[in-house]
């Protein structure tokens, strides 16, 4: 499904489809195809910095990097889709040139006629001024069942972590008058509280 500036699905009957011809004539058909990914907003191609989409354009060089050094196709596809998600998650949505042109380059080897027209060197993550996502997204877990997902500054110990969950306001009200019996943690990624 393809969402309009407005997060509203495309339709005529909206108003909110873009014709996608101006488009064409500024950046060629290549970039058109890309959008088909992205957003069909000509914002995507601005040079304005976004941390959080450059953050993630660096997560993407080295797992796809990775990937295809290992030969693992499938999950190329889906790194470049997860950066995708990410730019569609991102609070704002400019994407700078070169996370875009840098996107079209590692999605080549698998469709090269839509980024057949690029001529410039592969993207490696050591040569790239962004350093790993400083967030992670941290699911809360009740015995084992998702209650909440925290976004958090990456690499916490788990104390900190505890301090954070039990700090929630939904996850407080469920954790009133339990003891916890266990705490199971994941760096990164999650906190399970086992309670009686």
């Amino acid at each position: 499904m393809i969402l309009g500036a407005d997060g509203e699905k495309m339709s005529k009957s909206r108003g909110n489809v873009i014709n996608p011809n101006e488009l064409v004539e500024k950046y060629g058909a290549d970039a058109l195809l890309h959008n088909f990914f992205v957003d069909y907003r000509e914002a995507v191609l601005t040079g304005i910095r976004n941390q959080e989409i450059e953050a993630a354009h660096y997560e993407m060089v080295v797992k796809v990097n990775i990937c295809y050094e290992n030969i693992k196709l499938n999950l190329v596809v889906s790194s470049l889709m997860e950066f995708i998600n990410k730019c569609y998650q991102a609070e704002t949505k400019f994407m700078p040139t070169e996370c875009f042109l840098d996107f079209l380059k590692l999605l080549n080897p698998l469709a090269p006629h839509i980024a057949e027209e690029i001529k410039s060197p592969w993207p490696h993550p050591e040569k790239l001024p962004v350093t790993a996502p400083q967030k992670a997204k941290i699911v809360i877990q009740i015995n084992g069942q998702k209650k909440v997902i925290i976004s958090a500054p990456k690499d916490l110990n788990q104390k900190e972590v505890e301090e954070l969950a039990k700090n929630d306001p939904q996850l407080s009200k469920l954790l009133v008058g339990q003891t916890i019996n266990k705490v199971i943690f994941i760096s990164n990624k999650l906190i399970n509280f086992v309670i009686n």
